[in-house]
């Protein structure tokens, strides 16, 4: 099924049996590239697109997550500018909308904004690793109380994972070029260990999965 309309650099995150999609640019009615605004939502079940909302400040390469009925929105850029912030946008399974909270989240930086990653763990606490500084932080969703965890040397475009009680950092570039080092920071006892990927990665992609085998 196509999306309503063609979108490069934007977010994705799932909700139940429901796909959205925020931000990015797109072309408008002038044919030029712009910013999108609208924010649009897959039925899996029904293999349909639907406009569910708006953005309250549309961005571009911004980390999504979706759980509780709420989209959470992170950092990104807007104008050519990295941001700071995180957005929330709440879901009704009635009127199939989304509606931003107007709340104001400033994500603690102890420089200008750069890109980040984040990562969601079990009990919905987001982790935040600002790549420029190496800074790693949490954030409880429930509490919108922010936690600095510690940090590390700074990299860019590495990725993320949580897996059992743990943040994994992968690959990236170190000194502007790739490396095989990735990072494991174990957030019950705080601290951090070192291990070699099997190659060079940048600009990658990662994901952690629970595989149910056969009996």
């Amino acid at each position: 099924m196509p999306m309503m309309f063609g979108r490069s650099h934007h977010s994705s995150a799932v909700m139940g049996q429901t796909l959205f999609v925020t931000g990015g640019l797109g072309i408008d009615d002038s044919d030029s590239i712009s910013p999108v605004n609208e924010i649009h939502a897959y039925d899996i079940n029904a293999c349909q697109w639907t406009k569910v909302g708006l953005s309250s400040s549309p961005r571009m390469q911004a980390v999504l997550f979706g759980f509780n009925n709420t989209l959470y929105e992170l950092g990104g850029q807007t104008d050519g500018c990295f941001m700071n912030t995180m957005a929330a946008y709440v879901y009704s399974s009635v009127s199939h909308q989304l509606k931003s909270t107007d709340e104001h989240y400033v994500l603690p930086c102890r420089h200008e904004p750069g890109p980040l990653r984040a990562v969601l763990d079990e009990s919905n606490v987001i982790y935040i690793f600002w790549e420029h500084t190496g800074q790693l932080f949490s954030v409880s969703t429930l509490e919108r109380k922010y936690v600095p965890v510690c940090e590390t040397s700074p990299r860019t475009s590495a990725c993320l994972a949580f897996v059992g009680s743990k943040v994994y950092v992968l690959g990236g570039a170190v000194n502007g070029k790739p490396c095989t080092e990735g990072l494991i920071f174990d957030t019950i006892s705080s601290t951090w260990t070192k291990f070699e990927m099997a190659t060079q990665r940048l600009l990658h992609s990662c994901v952690s999965a629970v595989m149910v085998w056969p009996s």
